[in-house]
């Protein structure tokens, strides 16, 4: 038995089967509806709209090391980090595996991915507000 990449659910090999990875990989759907999603999913994921978001990490990403390299004390400090758990609820498929969307299905993952993104957000304005 296999489980659906996007609900997670058991599936048998069946006629809704995805070949990903320039046809390396096939993964597999539990029915029309799941594979319209994932099929949707991979379009979405190829396009350019997610490089804006690397780019916007990325400039964090330095942001945050100038801030902890020059050990500045300003009240803004965390907001990199802010912006960094806001991008993961944004777009939790940045972070997220094949292993992990073959262990979860890409619904549970995404949601597992997005908690810890609120929860980085949280912590990141928690600090900031009791510093």
């Amino acid at each position: 038995m296999m489980k659906c990449i996007y609900c997670g659910k058991e599936t048998e090999k069946n006629k809704y089967t995805i070949r990903v990875n320039k046809g390396a990989e096939e993964v597999q759907c539990c029915g029309r509806e799941c594979y319209l999603k994932t099929r949707k999913f991979i379009d979405a994921d190829n396009s350019k709209k997610k490089l804006l978001f690397y780019i916007i990490a990325a400039v964090l990403v330095v942001i945050n090391l100038f801030v902890l390299g020059y050990k500045l004390q300003v009240w803004w400090m965390y907001m990199p980090m802010i912006g960094l758990g806001a991008i993961v609820v944004a777009q939790p498929s940045m972070y997220c595996t094949p292993f992990f969307y073959e262990s979860f299905g890409m619904v549970k993952a995404w949601k597992i991915i997005r908690v810890i993104g609120v929860a980085i957000v949280l912590i990141g304005v928690l600090i900031t507000l009791f510093q």
